[in-house]
């Protein structure tokens, strides 16, 4: 075998320049490849991490609360639940949430606004809300005070140590009503957030929308160590969950359904383009591998005529191909991956219209790569087929050659 792919490899050099043009073909090829699927699966990569941060991996929640949104679904979270939850070893953080609308008023000035009631301390641990603060101070979780978002304090004209007044329906029709001092301003990502959104410790979301049911939740974010945990994840809280009859499951894919959907449409298009660049490497594989071919037809006879085996040839000329082949996927790979790499480490900020739309939806307007090792093992793999088909030829041209006929020509 040794000797076989030594003749193989000074075969493929016979001809130094159509072997070179070949190898650097297939170099530009897998480079552009690398580099349009690395942008492409970053970006995915990028959009589930911001739909995981804020939704979390998993979510507890109240039977039919997705759907209706409405605090009268939400679940009573209480210390035994809380217990056996915290119990899961494979479960990093949780953070639960009490949600609902209502209307916040500052002086003349009201507005629709959407009140997040959490664990301070724990929703900082996921969603990093203490350095988007512009002015004032990250609450406690034993304040009594609100965070109120950048527009919606300009529309308001509320500032911090102002006491913005707040007015809705609570649980089970309650009316909810409350004053509160505003300990900060936060800027967030999404404009829509931005001039809606309200934080406030959850005990003041309690005692606002369900002072008669002290631990009322409407999620409970559950983020693991992995995303690939997930789903073991998910069995062990439908067994935990299995007595608590108003509690459901959902996981992060289920709840990011859109988007995941938004992403398999655009990965089709970046597909279509990888194997219209995938079919330059085979037809330039293929060109060198015919040309070859017709050229050393005569050779071919005369090895079979002093006693080669044809199989043995036919192994050659694969072989041939597969090192025409694979010689450019590893050039196009070392070429690119320093500079994936780099993009990986120092992601490119997106300016403009792309990186506001980007914020529109709380995804942080960056353009990471994606560095992932199937990414380059597929690439091999895809030239060692394409490699194998291009040998299909001269492989049938060993097995049906006349040996005369191939003399005399």
């Amino acid at each position: 075998m040794t000797s076989l792919l030594k003749i193989a490899w000074r075969n493929i050099w016979r001809n130094r320049r159509r072997t070179t043009i070949t190898i650097v073909s297939v170099i530009l090829s897998v480079f552009l490849t690398l580099l349009m699927r690395s942008m492409q699966l970053g970006s995915y990569e990028n959009m589930i991490n911001a739909g995981i941060r804020q939704v979390g991996n998993l979510q507890i929640q109240g039977k039919g609360y997705w759907d209706s949104h409405s605090i009268n679904d939400a679940l009573v979270y209480d210390s035994t639940l809380k217990a056996k939850v915290k119990s899961l070893k494979l479960i990093r953080e949780t953070a639960p949430k009490l949600e609902s609308f209502a209307l916040g008023s500052y002086g003349e000035q009201t507005k629709g606004v959407f009140v997040t009631g959490m664990v301070p301390e724990q929703q900082d641990s996921i969603l990093h809300l203490s350095r988007r603060l512009i002015k004032g101070e990250y609450p406690a979780s034993d304040d009594s005070c609100v965070i109120v978002a950048t527009k919606l304090a300009a529309f308001l004209g509320i500032d911090v140590g102002d006491t913005l007044v707040i007015l809705g329906q609570g649980y089970q029709g309650i009316t909810a009503a409350g004053k509160f001092s505003v300990r900060g301003i936060i800027k967030l990502l999404s404009p829509m957030e931005n001039g809606t959104m309200i934080f406030m410790p959850i005990k003041c979301a309690t005692r606002l929308f369900s002072p008669y049911e002290p631990n009322l939740v409407t999620s409970v974010a559950v983020m693991t160590e992995d995303i690939s945990l997930t789903k073991k994840v998910e069995d062990q809280l439908k067994a935990i969950i299995k007595d608590h009859q108003q509690a459901t499951i959902m996981r992060w894919d289920e709840m990011l359904e859109i988007m995941l959907q938004q992403i398999e449409a655009d990965n089709a298009g970046g597909v279509i383009i990888a194997g219209i660049l995938y079919i330059i490497i085979a037809m330039g594989i293929f060109g060198t591998v015919l040309m070859g071919t017709l050229e050393r037809r005569k050779e071919f006879a005369i090895l079979v005529s002093i006693g080669m085996h044809r199989s043995k040839l036919a192994l050659v000329v694969i072989l041939e191909s597969l090192m025409t082949g694979l010689s450019g996927v590893v050039g196009g790979i070392i070429i690119t991956w320093p500079i994936i790499r780099h993009y990986h480490l120092n992601p490119i900020l997106m300016p403009g219209e792309m990186g506001e739309m980007m914020a529109q939806y709380n995804i942080e307007p960056v353009m990471p790569f994606s560095d992932g090792f199937l990414m380059f093992v597929n690439q091999g793999i895809v030239v060692f087929i394409l490699s194998l088909l291009a040998a299909l030829y001269p492989v049938a041209t060993v097995f049906a050659l006349k040996i005369q006929d191939a003399i005399r020509s």
